[in-house]
């Protein structure tokens, strides 16, 4: 409830960083541990609810996640959701995923 004071001020505007990030700094690899997936998922979900409701751009981190960030962005933004990914490290189908 707090966030959402604070999101809906004047000055703020965009809803971010925000997003998901499967990179194991162990393992240099992807994180393998589902509930810890998972609950990332939870909570980017509900931050694009909240920023949607909001009417608020979202700024999108996604790393070692390309298929579970798209499969929630399609699942929780309007088509025309402003969105601004800005750490992009990855595929150039994934660009053309977001770009559509």
């Amino acid at each position: 409830e707090k966030l959402v004071d604070l999101m809906s001020r004047d000055k703020v505007v965009a809803w971010g960083e925000c997003g998901l990030d499967y990179f194991d700094k162990n393992t240099r690899g992807q994180i393998k541990n589902h509930e810890k997936r998972e609950l990332q998922r939870r909570v980017f979900a509900r931050q694009m609810d909240l920023a949607v409701s909001l009417g608020m751009p979202l700024v999108v981190h996604t790393r070692f996640a390309e298929e579970d960030t798209l499969e929630l962005m399609v699942k929780h933004l309007p088509e025309n959701h402003l969105v601004h990914v800005h750490c992009f490290t990855s595929s150039a189908s994934m660009a053309q995923e977001l770009l559509q």
